[in-house]
């Protein structure tokens, strides 16, 4: 069946990018649930870390979750959020990415939706077409792979662009 097969990649292609990765410092598991409707599929990967001798228990995160809306070819992702061990590698727009290829190649375009002004406005830079006030669509044309944007781009340029004693070079002259 073609939306099983939908579920299937794209779960495959998101367990390629982040089950390596996550394994380092967490258990974790992929849920799916069929909700009692044929055409209403909820995925999610659900974490928990290994080690937590700060804290009394493991901290539980909910890294992804997809709702799959097969009568409209649609894939929603509600809650994306990676664990503070896998920030600042992309692997959040990496993985937006890895899912949006897995399903176009079935004719299912993809949305984020219920998401923060920062990061929509992020995804709006990014070339993500506006879909609502919290809601875009990611195409091909979204550039999930580049420093568009990116913080860490705008940092690196900040100091590259600075010399601290550029001030005492000019008063000598």
């Amino acid at each position: 069946m073609k939306r099983r097969e939908v579920e299937r990649h794209v779960q495959e292609a998101i367990q390629g990018l982040l089950d390596d990765k996550l394994s380092i410092n967490h258990t974790f598991r992929y849920l799916t649930d069929y909700a009692n409707e044929r055409n209403y599929t909820k995925l999610e990967l659900k974490a928990v870390e290994k080690d937590a001798p700060e804290r009394s228990s493991p901290q539980s995160v909910m890294v992804l979750r997809l709702i799959f809306l097969h009568d409209c070819n649609e894939i929603q992702i509600p809650n994306i959020f990676m664990p503070d061990c896998m920030k600042r590698e992309r692997l959040g727009k990496r993985a937006i990415k890895a899912i949006h290829d897995a399903g176009a190649t079935f004719g299912y375009e993809l949305f984020v939706v219920d998401m923060v002004q920062s990061f929509y406005e992020r995804l709006i830079v990014r070339g993500a077409v506006r879909a609502g006030h919290e809601s875009v669509q990611i195409t091909a044309n979204t550039d999930l792979e580049g420093d568009v944007g990116s913080r860490r781009h705008e940092i690196e340029e900040e100091a590259k662009g600075f010399d601290i004693f550029s001030f005492t070079r000019e008063s000598k002259t």
